[in-house]
Order: structure tokens, then sequence, then C-alpha cells
């Protein structure tokens, strides 16, 4: 995760927090002013004056509900406000928790279908001779592809990444932006959109 993001949510949570805290501390502050007996008692409505929607002409069109939540909202109108901020509050959590739900099986979809179409991998010893590998591989029935913990650096970053050579084989398939299958050459190497945008770096420019 990149570090700005980390901040990001430590923003969101914190302006969270103090909007939860100001809106208690807004409904409650004027119990503590009032008796005990008092809190408990139905509270008078506040005397609102007619509106557009309520002249003779117009308030025939209108159901009675529909005059009743008018005349409500005008009473309280703070209420009313953050009736509606909840309602889009949750819409936008809903609608979050299916985007992640949708983005959590594309991902599964993409990497376990599409990218990488192995199930298991033998990690083999590095002492291992050539003669071994071969032969373990071909008693798996699979191929040979070479990982190791590398480090990369541009003019203003220095990283720890994982290496990885295919060796031509289709069990891994590297894909762009649409899932579109990438052919790199013998002498060419991809490095993902991540690690581009934490080395600050674009074609053409010189990773050692």
């Amino acid at each position: 995760m990149y570090p700005h993001m980390e901040w990001d949510f430590a923003y969101i949570s914190l302006v969270m927090v103090l909007m939860s805290v100001l809106v208690s501390y807004y409904a409650v502050k004027s119990i503590f002013r009032e008796n005990p007996t008092d809190t408990i008692r139905s509270k008078v409505p506040q005397v609102s004056s007619s509106g557009l929607i309520e002249k003779p002409e117009l308030c025939k069109h209108f159901s009675f509900n529909t005059r009743w939540n008018y005349r409500d909202t005008k009473r309280n109108k703070f209420r009313a406000l953050i009736i509606i901020i909840g309602v889009i509050g949750c819409t936008a959590l809903l609608v979050s928790a299916f985007g992640m739900y949708d983005g959590r099986n594309d991902l599964k979809e993409l990497q376990f279908n599409q990218i990488n179409l192995y199930e298991p991998k033998l990690v083999i010893d590095d002492e291992s001779g050539e003669m071994e590998v071969d032969e373990m591989a071909e008693e798996v029935n699979s191929a040979k592809i070479m990982e190791s913990a590398i480090e990369i650096e541009s003019d203003s970053t220095k990283m720890s990444v994982t290496l990885l050579v295919l060796n031509h084989t289709d069990l891994i398939t590297p894909t762009d932006y649409n899932w579109n299958r990438i052919r790199i050459a013998d002498d060419e190497v991809s490095i993902s959109q991540k690690i581009v945008d934490m080395l600050d770096v674009k074609i053409g420019d010189a990773v050692k």
C-alpha cells in the first residue's frame, strides 16, 4: 500500500470520528439543561409558516403524506438535513461494498484464471543441480521458472521487489490494463504499474 494512501485513510477516519462527536454533542447538549421530568415529555412541535407548496391552489395536487412530510421538514430542518446526509452516506457504503465485492471477484478471475494458470508451486532448494530440477519438472509435468528477491532503484527511490524469469512458459501470462496478453522479448523487462508509480519512472528511463 502506498504511504500517502495510509495517511488518506487516517484523515478520513479522523474526520468521521470528529463528525460523530459533533453530531452527538449537538443532539444531547440541550438535554443537559433540562430537568429529568422534562426530558421524557413529548416536545411541542415548532410553529412553521405556510410555504409555497401549502397554497390552496397547489396543495390539492399533493397527497396528505407529501404535505405532512413537507411541514415536518420545515419544523425540523436540521434533523431533515441529518437524515439526508445519513441516507447519502449509507447509499455510498452500499455502492462501495458492492464495488469491492465485484472487484474481488474480478481480481480472482484475472489472477487465477488468466494470469497464473497453475495451481501448486514447488520451491526447489538453491543447491539442487540442473539435472535434479529437470527430473522434478518432468515428473510433475510442470515448467521451470526462476524467482528471487532483488533491489532496484531509480534516481529518486530504492526498493526491494521480486524478480520472475518466465522461461517462455505458458503457465504465467502477463497482461495489460485491458487484460490483453503482452509479449516480453528476451532483451526486455516488464515491471508493474505500482512499481512504476513508486519509482516515478516512465518508458525510456533507466532502472538499475
